[in-house]
């Protein structure tokens, strides 16, 4: 008899995004050109050409890397990029950091969640959001956001949904892969919904926050509605460094559960976090006012192309596109898996499936990568979709 793995195991579909990123790795291996548009290429430090010096020595005042990491320094410099961007403050134990997002993610589902436990999450979503939820014993319930609102849900889908056996609402704004960004309004409402839910937290994912170029602009979840503080975990990044902020005793736990089970994030990682914490708010504008400038590129070739809706996004680094109609005049292609997959084989472009990310019909586009990609993925897709 084999060895069968886990039920929560079981639960869990092979990743479709995974699948074509090796998809891809094969191809680019055989010598095929592939432009990336599933995920962000470059943070704001290098995009903006403050890349370290080689030949200034780590401290120079020509070279911002650091010359050593301190786990208390690196807390105070993520503590100050919480107060400068979001007006938030956190004492240096509530700030917890990892080698990226995911195992902060993990760590919160698993310090918070007891069997059957709900968590809410609007659709769109990061594609692995659902399925960490299953790993830690909980339920995800998908709240399917409409493309006229911008993707954003609204007060009273989030009341329909929430119950006794409700735990988390996952929040992410800028979100990926649909750009939506809720201004500080809507955030009131979903936090007057929330108050009558108080065994409630909330994930306020922040990753694209330092993407936003959102005008008025982007407000964190607990800027709207400091009542909220108590009972929400903030989870942003800052190159391949992921953070949480959040209240004493949750933090406390989801430290507990990562030294368990994960090794601390490399020096290399640590020192590029401060160095990119320490770059001037310059640069970070600069980069935002790059990204309003792809974003409108790449929407204007998405608008042009036969059977493809596609709505503008209000911050971030993705756009996602209904190609529902393209798919139906097409004998060839029966969803957008089958459709990203064509994609990537004919014109080397890798998108975002919208079924790995509850928005079957769809596909995903990052547009954070170099204009020079960004222009070639443009004529490829005209030349494979126009």
């Amino acid at each position: 008899m084999g060895i069968k793995p886990s039920h929560r195991l079981q639960s869990i579909k092979p990743s479709v995004v995974s699948s074509l990123r090796e998809r891809a790795a094969a191809l680019a291996a055989n010598g095929r050109d592939i432009i990336d548009l599933s995920r962000v290429e470059r943070e704001p430090a290098i995009a903006s050409g403050r890349e370290p010096r080689t030949d200034m020595p780590p401290g120079h005042p020509s070279n911002p890397v650091p010359d050593r990491v301190d786990a208390a320094t690196l807390r105070g410099l993520l503590n100050a990029q919480f107060e400068r961007e979001n007006d938030l403050r956190f004492p240096p134990a509530q700030i917890l950091f990892a080698h990226g997002t995911r195992p902060l993610v993990h760590a919160l589902l698993q310090a918070l969640l007891n069997d059957d436990d709900e968590v809410v999450v609007p659709a769109p979503y990061w594609h692995a959001c659902p399925d960490l939820v299953r790993l830690a014993g909980g339920e995800p319930v998908i709240v399917r956001t409409a493309a006229r609102r911008s993707y954003r849900m609204t007060p009273e889908q989030l009341h329909g949904v929430l119950g006794p056996r409700s735990r988390l609402l996952v929040l992410a704004s800028p979100a990926g892969p649909s750009g939506a960004v809720y201004p500080r309004g809507e955030l009131e409402a979903l936090a007057a919904v929330l108050g009558e839910h108080p065994e409630v937290v909330v994930l306020s994912d922040d990753v694209h926050a330092r993407d936003a170029w959102t005008t008025p602009p982007h407000v964190n979840v607990l800027k709207a509605a400091p009542r909220l503080h108590a009972r929400t975990v903030v989870i942003n990044v800052v190159g391949n460094l992921g953070f949480a902020a959040g209240p004493a005793s949750l933090v406390a736990a989801m430290e507990r559960y990562l030294a368990l089970g994960t090794t601390a994030p490399a020096a290399c990682t640590l020192l590029e976090a401060m160095t990119s914490l320490r770059t001037d708010n310059n640069a970070h504008d600069a980069w935002r006012a790059s990204l309003r400038r792809r974003h409108d590129r790449l929407l204007g070739t998405l608008a042009g192309l036969s059977g493809t809706t596609v709505v503008p996004a209000t911050g971030g680094c993705h756009l996602l596109a209904d190609v529902r109609e393209r798919i139906a005049s097409r004998t060839d292609i029966d969803d957008d898996i089958e459709l990203a997959t064509a994609l990537l084989d004919t014109a080397g472009i890798l998108t975002i499936p919208g079924s790995a990310c509850g928005a079957p019909g769809h596909l995903g586009f990052c547009f954070a990568v170099p204009q020079a990609s960004l222009e070639d993925a443009a004529r490829r897709l005209s030349a494979a979709l126009g």
